[in-house]
């Protein structure tokens, strides 16, 4: 049992060491355009150009605005599902990029209300990763609570031990791919 928690431990700090924080932004590639997007700063650039954005939620309204080098700005909200968007009287779309284009390179900062796909994937890899790790560091363990304590004091078999920790070891690593996949997605 003591081995077993030892074993655990080391794994949790071991997922804790690889959290932290991503600096300097990150890249996005759209068609021919790749735009760097610093979400501390809150700009996105391409091409030696720079905008700035601001995203936010009022009063169940979703909200996303660009100010270009210029002072126009381009916004777009979504309220009641339905998407709008305005701009403002100077926004010349053949200056600059279109807002729509920019907003693209913003999937990760737009506020839309529904979970990304690499959230999902990144709870599901965590928890199949605690699950499966357990399994794979502790099957006596394991055996007992999946059966419910059923067989009592009966020795478990070299079999029963040896796949459960396989298909512990399988799953630990399904999750652990499942949540790389979500933190670099």
């Amino acid at each position: 049992m003591r081995h077993c928690l030892t074993w655990l431990l080391v794994l949790g700090a071991v997922l804790l060491a690889g959290c932290g924080q991503r600096d300097g932004g990150y890249e996005v590639k759209k068609g021919e355009s790749t735009f760097l997007v610093d979400p501390e700063a809150r700009t996105i650039s391409w091409d030696g150009n720079q905008v700035t954005y601001a995203a936010g939620s009022d009063q169940g309204v979703d909200w996303v605005e660009l100010t270009y080098p210029d002072g126009s700005t381009f916004r777009r909200y979504w309220e009641d599902g339905e998407r709008l968007q305005r701009t403002s009287e100077d926004y010349d779309p053949a200056r600059y990029l279109p807002g729509e284009r920019l907003l693209e390179a913003l999937s990760r900062e737009i506020p839309t209300g529904e979970m990304e796909p690499a959230a999902v994937a990144g709870v599901l890899g965590l928890f199949c990763l605690g699950l499966g790790g357990f399994y794979a560091l502790c099957p006596e363990r394991a055996l007992f609570h999946r059966t419910g304590g059923a067989s009592g004091a009966a020795e478990r078999s070299r079999t029963a031990l040896g796949l459960t920790r396989a298909v512990g070891a399988a799953a630990a690593a399904v999750g652990a791919a499942l949540a790389l996949w979500a933190l670099t997605g």
